[in-house]
């Protein structure tokens, strides 16, 4: 520590108390140079960090991707794959055939089809020659069907015999029936029209008594007259016997027979009255029972109109059944060519499933994203098996850019791509250009919140060690885009800002 100072001074302070010795000594100038030293670099640093930029730059990982042109390969049914003609990343020609599935089940169906539209065919030219003969059995046993199909049409021949004969029999039971029934409707209308005749009688006969009066009416007027007669005797009689021309008792004898007569006169007007009144109210019920009559003469002719019009149609109907019989072989005829129209368009479905077991390749390509290499795998139909990438298909980075960055990023700006596959450190980086970025975010379970960006590459292909390397879809990437610039001491001040600011937010 001493070392710099003169001979004389070193001595002189050497021998100086301890105390004196440090506080006498003057300090050493390699201290202070230290320290300046140590000062300076600092504020080199400080300013360096104030004064140097460095670029904000927002990362998009993501993957190369064909540009929109790549052909998915699907099923159009369900199968079993049974042989697969190509591998991952195999070039492959227009109408080369890339996987075949399972026919065996379409095959068996067509198999069956075809046999049931000759069978039917057959059964047709049987029922033509049927339609010459009326034994429908005798028919069927003669011709050259196989034994099952024969006895099977033999049954439903049979049955239809069958039927046709209960349904005859049924109607015929039926028009007995319905003539039985206008037979009884007929006879009853007959009684009532024979029954209104009567009553039309008696009340035509009522209401003549009732205008001209009955017995006791008639009685009446007589003995009107006979009082009138007496009353002409008793004043006869009573002037003789005023005059004296006449006994007083044979005036007497003659004005009480006159006072019996009047008296018998006023019983006979209550015996009339009351006879009026039972012979108007029997007139009455026979103008009911002409009016009943009628009513039930018009309900009885609507019945036997309901009876005629069943009768007509049980008829109708027996004549519809000869028609049908006689008609029956040529509807055979026709539903079975209907049944043929029904298998043959069935049959073309298969055939035409058929064609769809293969798989072709739509254009020349490459082989991309095989999902399945297993010899007996299910498919299932729309399922994507494998992916066709034409030729000359233009290659782009599909990348998720942070929820963060994207307010930054715009459509146009210049990107670096980095490959994963070639370090960039070696080999260097690909210029790109976004081309989109999706107008909505999308959730990512490593990322989170992440909007899709395509990025157009400027080169295809990288040189590595010499040779020209195709770029190809699958490769992982990294894209950059420089979205401004900051300078070195904001990333130091910027955790030291934020910190203050939430700190002096929180409670």
């Amino acid at each position: 520590m001493l070392k710099f100072l003169k001979r004389d001074d070193r001595l002189r302070y050497e021998f100086l108390p301890a105390a004196l010795e440090i506080s006498e000594t003057p300090p050493a100038p390699l201290g202070r140079a230290v320290i300046w030293i140590v000062f300076l670099i600092v504020g080199a640093a400080i300013l360096w960090a104030y004064i140097g930029k460095v670029d904000e730059v927002a990362v998009g990982r993501g993957k190369v991707v064909p540009a929109g042109r790549v052909k998915v390969i699907q099923p159009a049914m369900e199968g079993i794959i049974t042989a697969i003609h190509v591998t991952e990343g195999q070039p492959v020609k227009k109408g080369q055939l890339l996987i075949e599935l399972d026919r065996t089940m379409k095959e068996t169906d067509v198999e069956g089809l075809q046999k049931s539209i000759d069978t039917a065919k057959l059964e047709i030219e049987l029922l033509k020659k049927v339609s010459s003969e009326r034994d429908l059995g005798k028919a069927v046993l003669s011709s050259d069907l196989e034994d099952e199909i024969k006895n099977d049409l033999l049954e439903f021949v049979q049955a239809k015999e069958s039927e046709y004969t209960t349904r005859q029999e049924s109607l015929k039971l039926a028009v007995d029936q319905s003539e039985e029934q206008l037979k009884i409707a007929e006879y009853d209308l007959k009684k009532l029209e024979n029954k209104l005749i009567i009553s039309n009688e008696k009340a035509e006969s009522l209401e003549n008594i009732v205008k001209t009066g009955g017995v006791e009416a008639a009685n009446l007027v007589k003995m009107e007259e006979s009082i009138k007669i007496l009353k002409e005797l008793d004043k006869k009689y009573k002037r003789l016997y005023e005059s004296g021309s006449a006994a007083k008792n044979e005036w007497l004898a003659k004005h009480n027979e006159l006072t019996l007569a009047q008296k018998e006169y006023e019983a006979q007007k209550i015996r009339a009255a009351r006879e009026k009144v039972t012979l108007e109210t029997e007139q009455n019920n026979a103008n009911d029972e002409v009016s009943l009559a009628e009513k039930e003469i018009q309900i009885q002719k609507i019945r036997v109109r309901q009876a005629e019009s069943r009768l007509k149609e049980t008829k109708n109907s027996i004549n519809s059944l000869e028609k049908e019989r006689s008609t029956s072989t040529l509807s055979l005829i026709v539903e079975k060519n209907r049944q043929i129209s029904e298998l043959e368009s069935s049959l073309e479905k298969i055939r035409k499933g058929m064609e769809f077991q293969s798989l072709y390749a739509p254009e020349d390509g490459t082989v991309q994203g095989m999902a399945s290499n297993t010899i007996g795998g299910v498919v299932t139909p729309a399922q994507p098996v494998m992916s066709i990438v034409p030729n000359d298909t233009p290659l782009i980075v599909e990348a998720s850019l942070l929820n963060k960055d994207v307010g930054f990023v715009e459509v146009g700006q210049e990107a670096s791509v980095k490959i994963d596959t070639f370090p960039f450190q070696k080999y260097g980086t690909v210029k790109g250009k976004i081309e989109s970025i999706s107008p909505d975010a999308f959730e990512d379970e490593k990322l989170g919140t992440v909007y899709k960006m395509k990025v157009s590459l400027e080169k295809q292909s990288m040189m590595v060690n010499g040779k020209n390397v195709h770029i190809v879809p699958g490769m992982t990437v990294s894209a950059e885009i420089k979205t401004g610039e900051r300078r070195i001491i904001e990333f130091f001040l910027e955790p030291i800002i934020r910190y203050a600011d939430e700190s002096l937010k929180l409670r």
